[in-house]
């Protein structure tokens, strides 16, 4: 028993856990899928190319898509300690003050941007920008890219010569311009969430982390009050129970999987697979938003491409906007590999730079 179970070890549940140990009288148990993993390509920032599809991705793929020639994508999602953070880019992009001010037009008060940028301060450390905008002593080390890849470098002055003013970075004043990636990367490896919250509170003796350990519903006591979990872990079937609260924190897609497993979701859809409603709740599943990069334009070069020294997508414009008050629509990135689709065979790596495009508020939804 414990007083606070956490579902989910990715970038809410690392938090999560860590500011709920501060307080040494609670007791505090983190479930996650994964694995508390350091392997080499995890930790080494230009290898983060290889991690979907690997033993760290929970290997999700889309359903035909009609508007791709019915192909199905793949959908990578971290399963390990760190979440999607732990496979991704690196590139620190909070998104823009519009996107969380639509949050407060739709009633959810406190959530704008003016009401979150003291957290966001607080959770970063970062000697390149404004303190207006970035914390200097947060747990979260960032990063720009300094000096950038000479493909980095003739991007941005391309770009510029084109008419589109330069910007000091993503994050601050305005998001729309030519600018270097913000990345999280200490001492030249991944500094995920994990890294800065979770791996320095592990020996905790509040904190319980049980990692390899797949959450499959909620339990709930005689009045639907949620009090613990029925787990698999080792092709065991376990309950456990928490004494304060249950947080639910297990991503995009793993939380309402979760719930519907649980009997929270659709009743037709339930009970078309035989499991007891508990909660008609028809939106749990749906309205899933998802920005898709186009798998590029790859040039081939006259010269052997260097190797990154950072990630090798150190640059993102976002373009599309009529001033600084609304979210731009476009966005391209500049990265110094060949990347492609399954459609096509990738050059040699060193023989050619892509530009990646996307759109980054789609209307689409799953």
């Amino acid at each position: 028993m414990t007083d606070i179970l956490i579902i989910g070890g990715g970038t809410a549940g690392c938090v999560l856990a860590r500011r709920l140990t501060d307080n040494s009288d609670l007791s505090v148990s983190l479930i996650e899928a994964g694995r508390d993993s350091d392997l080499p390509e995890v930790r080494n920032p230009r290898r983060w190319l290889e991690l979907p599809k690997s033993a760290v991705d929970w290997g999700y793929r889309t359903t035909p898509q009609k508007n791709t020639a019915g192909r199905e994508h793949p959908m990578p999602r971290g399963l390990l300690l760190g979440g999607s953070g732990s496979i991704n880019a690196m590139a620190h992009v909070r998104g823009h003050p519009s996107d969380f001010d639509s949050w407060v037009e739709m009633g959810c008060r406190g959530w704008g941007y003016q009401d979150l940028l003291p957290y966001f301060r607080r959770s970063e450390s970062s000697s390149f920008s404004s303190p207006r905008f970035h914390g200097e002593s947060g747990p979260l080390h960032l990063i720009q890219p300094v000096p950038p890849h000479p493909i980095t470098q003739c991007y941005l002055q391309a770009v510029e010569d084109l008419g589109y003013q330069a910007i000091p970075e993503h994050n601050a004043a305005s998001m729309a311009g030519p600018t270097l990636n913000t990345l999280t990367i200490k001492d030249g490896e991944r500094f995920s969430v994990y890294d800065a919250y979770l791996r320095p509170v592990r020996s905790r003796p509040n904190l319980e982390v049980i990692d390899q350990c797949l959450v499959d519903k909620l339990l709930f006591d005689q009045v639907n009050r949620c009090r613990g979990v029925s787990v698999v872990r080792s092709g065991q079937v376990w309950e456990i129970w928490a004494d304060v609260a249950v947080v639910l924190c297990a991503g995009t897609v793993g939380s309402p999987q979760i719930l519907m497993r649980s009997g929270i979701g659709c009743s037709a859809k339930l009970e078309s697979i035989d499991i007891p409603v508990l909660a008609d709740s028809p939106k749990v599943g749906e309205n899933l938003h998802d920005h898709l990069l186009g798998a590029g334009n790859v040039y081939l070069s006259k010269r052997k491409v260097p190797t990154s020294a950072y990630q090798h997508s150190e640059s993102l414009f976002y373009a599309g906007s009529q001033n600084d008050k609304e979210a731009p629509e476009k966005v391209v990135a500049c990265v110094s590999l060949p990347v492609v689709s399954e459609m096509f065979e990738a050059p040699e790596v060193g023989d050619a730079y892509t530009l990646l495009y996307g759109f980054t508020s789609p209307r689409s939804r799953g």
